[in-house]
């Protein structure tokens, strides 16, 4: 219960309509990289804007540098890497 000391005015809007508010401005800040991510990746091209926003926030970067690697042959891993700048070169 919300109770007012003094004469009070408020303004109010329904909570599914301050959700989609929420989602517009987040649409329009991952917009840029929504579509860098589609035009790079064909896996992304049908996936739906709130989808790909779920995936970006669940994106962690790692930068390596020359003659580092990122994992070795036969050993497991719990990812799925995409590059984004660079190259990787496959060695056996």
């Amino acid at each position: 219960m919300v109770k007012a000391d003094e004469d009070s005015y408020v303004l109010f809007f329904y909570l599914d309509y301050y959700k989609k508010i929420l989602d517009r401005i987040e649409r329009k800040k991952f917009n840029e990289e929504i579509e860098k991510h589609r035009s790079n990746f064909i896996l992304f091209k049908h996936f739906s804007d709130r989808r790909m926003i779920e995936i970006i926030k669940s994106f962690t970067s790692v930068t390596l540098y020359q003659d580092e690697y990122l994992y070795h042959q036969n050993e497991p891993s719990d990812y799925i890497y995409f590059i984004t700048k660079g190259r990787l070169f496959k060695l056996y």
